[in-house]
């Protein structure tokens, strides 16, 4: 499936999204901070099987996942008062040292994403090249 105009442009949103939605469940310190963003990464997921003309699945992902399973874990979360240790003059996020290598990883697979996505293209390129001389 090629995806251009509009379709590229909401895959890009939606799966940057879901990915520093992704991060930010991670990083989170507060436990309900953490819920809310898996249940933002869940429902940029879905969005992405929509592009995906997977309709039924994302309405089993937003209905099963998001509107079951999370709405679980912010009840348990809730009832056993987990925040109650987690006072206001805590920070949102993990120490800078954790949030440093979370973002480097990033970068990481940022960059392997970008070369291999290059290398890919000069590969089709260059069997496409060899296909069009063929033809001629």
């Amino acid at each position: 499936m090629i995806l251009t105009g509009w379709e590229a442009v909401f895959f890009w949103v939606f799966s940057i999204a879901a990915i520093f939605a992704g991060l930010l469940t991670v990083m989170a310190r507060n436990t309900i901070h953490s819920a809310l963003f898996l249940i933002s990464s869940l429902v940029s997921v879905a969005a992405l099987f929509i592009l995906l003309q997977a309709e039924f699945i994302a309405g089993v992902q937003i209905l099963v996942y998001v509107g079951g399973v999370m709405v679980l874990f912010l009840f348990v979360i809730m009832l056993v008062n987990v925040g109650s240790e987690e006072r206001g003059s805590e920070e949102i996020f993990n120490r800078p040292r954790q949030v440093t290598a979370a973002v480097i990883f990033c970068a990481l697979l940022v960059a392997g994403l970008i070369y291999a996505i290059n290398e890919g293209y000069r590969g089709f390129e260059s069997r496409d090249a060899a296909r069009i001389q063929a033809a001629n």
